[in-house]
């Protein structure tokens, strides 16, 4: 075999080996849910889904507390700049209405979830043009991260202090603090850290998204020093946003006759979306959530574990809910007014 031809297999040996590893980790997903599942019992899952009954409609209006949050961190971003034309409930419903399309595309995605950002992007530039609107995008992502890893710090602090936890959970929940507030330093001073030279080929992934995330900070500094209460106000929508999100679990679990508080329904969906990102390389977290909630309701609450793959069922479908919702809204067009230029 010719040299040229070992330089153009090099591309597809990498697909393929990528396309092996998803595999895998599909069949790692499914096993688990299966075996969760099946621990759980077959009957008992569907004599849980029989008793909700009529909750289900209730639990599937639950995720909008959280994707008004996200909707108006982001106008926060977006109008702190360059605001849209049309009144305040006209631009707060756009921005609504393309959140939720965005998430929809969003969950889409099996891995990364990131397919919405793009939508985004595109659905503003039609008010704002393309350059701001791409510069929303970024803003609303880092704030998002930044809301992200604060509520998991605020999160990793207040369940020892409030659940008697034990000792091998509370060194857990120290360490994900110090993880937490070293990756915060990290966001702080990445802008000005030196990028070693490396090799052209070597690590270029990397090294790129090394240098679009300096660019994303020095945006958001830049941000900070002309908007700073918009910025905090953004970021605190997104912490609420993560802790409004455990109404879907307050609410299923009450549906089922297996009712948690309100304060532990919020911490149990805290550490469901930090075991989601840990295990971001399963699709759509298959196995691995179903597995995570009842280990959290086990090990870190100390609850019965009552209707656990039930609840996260209910949520699953609350997210396949709001996904026909984005879809639907995708293919009607909106009516929302044009940007002033």
């Amino acid at each position: 075999m010719s040299a040229g031809s070992e330089t153009l297999s090099k591309p597809e040996e990498k697909k393929s080996s990528l396309s092996f590893l998803k595999i895998v980790f599909s069949l790692v997903g499914v096993c688990s849910l299966y075996f969760v599942l099946r621990s759980y019992g077959f009957t008992r899952l569907l004599s849980d889904i029989h008793s909700a009954g009529w909750w289900i409609v209730p639990v599937a209006f639950t995720f909008i507390p959280t994707l008004f949050c996200y909707s108006a961190a982001w106008q926060l971003c977006t109008e702190s700049n360059k605001p849209i034309r049309g009144n305040l409930f006209q631009r707060q419903l756009f921005f609504f209405r393309t959140t939720v399309i965005s998430i929809a595309w969003n969950n889409l995605s099996p891995f990364l979830k990131i397919l919405g950002e793009p939508i985004k992007a595109m659905l503003l530039e039609k008010h704002i043009g393309r350059r701001d609107a791409l510069r929303s995008v970024v803003l609303y992502n880092v704030v998002h991260l930044i809301g992200t890893v604060s509520a998991f710090l605020i999160a990793a602090i207040l369940i020892p202090l409030i659940y008697p936890v034990a000792e091998a959970m509370r060194f857990g929940c120290f360490f994900l603090v110090a993880i937490f507030c070293a990756l915060a330093a990290l966001l702080y001073f990445l802008p000005w850290l030196p990028i070693k030279r490396v090799q052209r080929n070597r690590w270029k992934g990397l090294r790129g998204a090394s240098y679009w995330l300096r660019w994303s900070l020095q945006k958001m500094r830049g941000f900070y020093r002309a908007h700073s209460l918009a910025l905090f106000a953004a970021i605190g929508f997104e912490v609420l946003s993560r802790f409004l999100e455990g109404i879907t679990f307050f609410t299923a679990f009450r549906a089922i006759g297996a009712p948690i508080t309100a304060g532990t329904a919020a911490f149990l969906d805290i550490g469901r979306a930090l075991l989601d990102n840990a295990f971001f390389f399963i699709p759509y977290q298959v196995g691995s959530r179903e597995f995570g909630v009842g280990f959290l309701m086990k090990n870190v609450f100390q609850i019965p574990m009552a209707g656990y793959v039930t609840a996260t069922l209910f949520y699953r479908m609350v997210e396949i809910f709001w996904m026909v919702i984005g879809y639907i809204l995708w293919i009607k067009p909106s009516s929302s007014p044009k940007s002033s230029t």
